[in-house]
């Protein structure tokens, strides 16, 4: 598609309008030293509009961005009045324009956020159509039914969540659970956990089934659950030491969700403390103390090692410590 390169009043261009928005990056530092030392070395595409309000009396042409919007704000801030851009004709097609913007985007992997913000615009500017979206995939924006599905749940996220996908600190599958959520003051609760938190995919997962089980065991609110597990722990320790208290938190979170297995598991460690058993013998539980059993291993290379595991053994049968281990356990549901 043809453009003019002109000299454009700052002040003519329409930075409110984010139409073609697609990137989710701020103004950085960088840009605006680049832009100052070197010069603006990409001009900003823009989409000519007609405007007529009804209190001006002359039709005053005004400008939309298609690409480059850190780019125009890093000139404003260099307190620029003017710039160098590359101007579309204003009969260009919109999902034309559209298809630029994003191409614009693709020198650099974008992220959910940005991929569900070019779907929905060639969503709206062309109704999604094959021909485009070939065109898209020809230059490296490439869709299939399941994304497509997922980035329009993405696209309906509030901004903390947005916000978490952005910054890698709420994993998608997350955020799709937390925004289909019934509760919705429960969600934003987790979603404010999970970015202080910054906790992998696995753990949120973990956390998130903990949570539900312990709500609905205990009938009480998800906000009123993450304060109890944040409290003692302060915003500067978890900035401090952020696996440490987030590995606390979760410690106290399963020993909610599992009370009995917990006390068991305190039980059981103790009980070992106060048994003292030597080297070359290990007293197991069952996994996850489903059952009332335990196994003893002895290890040996001679009948001597084998004689004295089982005096060992015999004096483990004998001694209060396993009497006391040895209650019923029972099973957590």
């Amino acid at each position: 598609m043809e453009f003019e390169c002109r000299r454009i009043e700052l002040a003519q261009i329409d930075r409110a309008d984010s139409t073609f928005r697609i990137s989710t990056d701020s103004l950085t530092d960088r840009l605006k030293a680049s832009i100052r030392q070197l010069g603006l070395l990409h001009p900003p595409l823009l989409l000519p509009k007609i405007e007529s309000p009804p209190d001006e009396a002359s039709n005053t042409p005004r400008f939309v961005i298609v690409s480059g919007f850190a780019r125009v704000e890093a000139c404003l801030e260099l307190g620029w009045h003017a710039i160098q851009a590359h101007c579309l004709p204003s009969d260009a097609a919109v999902h034309r324009c559209a298809v630029m913007a994003i191409a614009d985007n693709l020198h650099r992997p974008l992220n959910v956020v940005e991929m569900a913000r070019a779907l929905a615009l060639v969503e709206r500017t062309d109704a999604g159509s094959t021909a485009t979206l070939d065109l898209l995939a020809s230059i490296g924006f490439k869709l299939n039914d399941d994304l497509v599905a997922k980035l329009h749940r993405v696209g309906c996220m509030n901004e903390r969540l947005h916000h978490g996908l952005i910054e890698g600190s709420i994993a998608l599958p997350t955020a799709i659970e937390l925004h289909e959520m019934a509760d919705n003051a429960g969600a934003q609760a987790l979603a404010e956990f999970f970015l202080k938190m910054q906790l992998s995919l696995s753990r949120q997962r973990e956390v998130l089934e903990w949570v539900q089980a312990i709500v609905h065991r205990e009938r009480i609110d998800i906000s009123q659950l993450l304060t109890d597990a944040l409290a003692g722990h302060r915003t500067d320790d978890i900035e401090c030491d952020r696996p440490k208290v987030s590995n606390l938190i979760r410690q106290y979170l399963r020993r909610r969700r599992y009370p009995e297995i917990s006390a068991h598991e305190q039980r059981y460690a103790q009980s070992i403390k106060a048994l003292k058993i030597p080297n070359g013998i290990q007293l197991l539980p069952s996994p996850h103390f489903e059952h009332p059993s335990y196994s003893l291993h002895i290890d040996f290379t001679t009948l001597d090692d084998l004689s004295e595991g089982l005096k060992n053994a015999h004096r483990l049968a004998e001694s209060t410590a396993m009497a006391s281990l040895l209650e019923p356990t029972v099973k957590q549901v």
